[in-house]
């Protein structure tokens, strides 16, 4: 019996969907305009948002804000109509795609970043491309126009275009625990002050956010080390998730 999907408190939803045994899913650049359209059409009809998006040969990851109900229901029709429109061009017949779609709830700001992240380095790791400027992807909507992909919630949370491309120079293996198929278990509120204290203490730990950068960056990267997410960090400092980020 399958699990029941998870809900997202926020309604942000990363999304995965594989070919069948590993199967091609896109075979051309047309493959990949059709998916295209049918996904924007798809998120007209449930007034859904997508945040982010790369196609993978034989996968797709989608980051998308909409209910539950409407995930399932327009990555059904999304995949659905697909895969009945690459059958009858490519002269092939069964499943395209693996089982259901996966998908894990993004419930806080790090998750954000850090899933757009690795769906934009994908490409490089699969050494498709040498830098996340890859066509099929919605990082050159987030450095140029965006057409499909709405990068507002996003982008304010960087101090600006060239802070967001500085975060996607990074390689950060902790990254890779933030697949659907690998959900990590995040540090409670309590837990992190706790662990803010012992690192730093109560006073410095006021003072960070009047320090010197060289010096305030030290300390919010020792925080983040041991495991607290950049929005507690925020809530214990009051330095802004974009400086954080940069840290």
């Amino acid at each position: 019996m399958r699990a029941p999907r998870k809900d997202s408190e926020s309604g942000i939803y990363h999304a995965i969907s594989k070919g069948t045994g590993g199967q091609i899913i896109f075979e051309d650049d047309e493959d990949r305009e059709t998916f295209l359209a049918l996904l924007k059409a798809g998120l007209q009809r449930t007034s859904g948002t997508l945040l982010a998006w790369c196609l993978m040969d034989n996968h797709v990851h989608l980051l998308l804000s909409m209910s539950k109900d409407n995930l399932s229901n327009c990555m059904r029709r999304v995949l659905s109509a697909y895969a009945q429109g690459f059958n009858r061009k490519h002269r092939r017949s069964g499943y395209l795609f693996q089982d259901r779609f996966m998908s894990e709830p993004v419930e806080d700001d790090e998750y954000l970043l850090t899933a757009i992240r690795y769906i934009h380095q994908n490409p490089v790791k699969a050494e498709m491309t040498q830098t996340c400027e890859y066509r099929w992807s919605s990082y050159g909507e987030y450095c140029g126009t965006p057409w499909i992909s709405s990068t507002d919630m996003v982008m304010d949370l960087f101090d600006g275009l060239e802070q967001f491309v500085s975060f996607h120079l990074i390689y950060d293996e902790s990254d890779e625990i933030l697949d659907v198929m690998n959900p990590r278990r995040r540090m409670t509120d309590g837990e992190a002050l706790e662990l803010a204290l012992d690192l730093i203490g109560n006073s410095g730990l006021g003072a960070i956010k009047a320090l010197p950068r060289d010096e305030r960056d030290v300390l919010l990267r020792k925080l983040k080390g041991h495991g607290c997410t950049v929005r507690q960090i925020q809530r214990l400092t009051g330095v802004s998730l974009g400086s954080i980020s940069k840290a």
